[in-house]
C-alpha cells in the first residue's frame, strides 16, 4: 500500500509540473501571437491610411513627387508611431538580371529610408532588403505589370507596444 502511495504521488508530481511548463509555453505561444496580432493590424492601420508602396521609373531609383508625398506621410505615421519599426522592400521589374534588379532593388530601399530618416524617422527604426525581380506584384509582361513591378514596400516589422 506504501508503494502504490509513493507511486500515486510522484505520477501527481510528474502531471503537475507537466502542466505548469505546458501552461508556460501556452503563455508563452499566447504572447507570441497577440505581439503578431498587434503587428498585423499596424501593419493594415499602415496600408490602409498611409500607403505602403512608393513607385519608380525604369532603371531609377530617384523618388517623385508622388513618392516624396507618400513618404511624408510614411514618416509622420512612423513618427507617431515611435515604437515601431519597419523594413523596406525594394523590387523591380523583370527585365535586367537578377544581380543588376538585386542592386536597384537596393538602391530604391535606401532611397526611401534616407528620405523617411530626413522626415525625422530614426535611421535604428529602418532595415532595407531587395527582393530584386523576385517577387513581382504582378506576373504579366506588359507595361502595366512593369510599372506596378518597379516598387518599394514598407512593411511593419516589429512592434514594442506591450512594453
Amino acid at each position: 500500500m506504501l508503494n502504490l502511495r509513493n507511486t500515486m504521488g510522484v505520477a501527481l508530481l510528474v502531471v503537475s509540473l507537466i502542466g505548469c511548463k505546458s501552461h508556460n509555453k501556452t503563455f508563452n505561444v499566447v504572447n507570441n501571437t497577440q505581439i503578431n496580432d498587434d503587428t498585423n493590424l499596424l501593419n493594415q492601420e499602415f496600408k490602409t491610411i498611409v500607403g505602403e508602396k512608393v513607385y519608380f521609373s525604369f532603371d531609377s531609383a530617384k523618388l517623385s513627387e508622388e513618392a516624396k508625398a507618400t513618404l511624408v506621410l510614411q514618416a509622420d505615421w512612423l513618427n507617431s508611431h515611435e515604437k515601431v519599426s519597419a523594413t523596406i522592400e525594394g523590387h523591380c521589374d523583370e527585365r535586367g538580371t537578377q544581380d543588376y534588379n538585386v542592386g536597384l532593388g537596393l538602391k530604391r530601399a535606401e532611397s526611401v529610408r534616407n528620405a523617411l530618416v530626413e522626415y525625422g524617422v530614426k535611421a535604428s527604426r529602418l532595415s532595407v532588403i531587395s527582393y530584386g525581380k523576385s517577387k513581382p506584384e504582378d506576373i504579366g509582361h506588359t507595361k502595366k505589370a512593369h510599372k506596378v513591378n518597379r516598387r518599394t514596400v514598407t512593411v511593419i516589422i516589429k512592434s514594442d507596444i506591450n512594453k
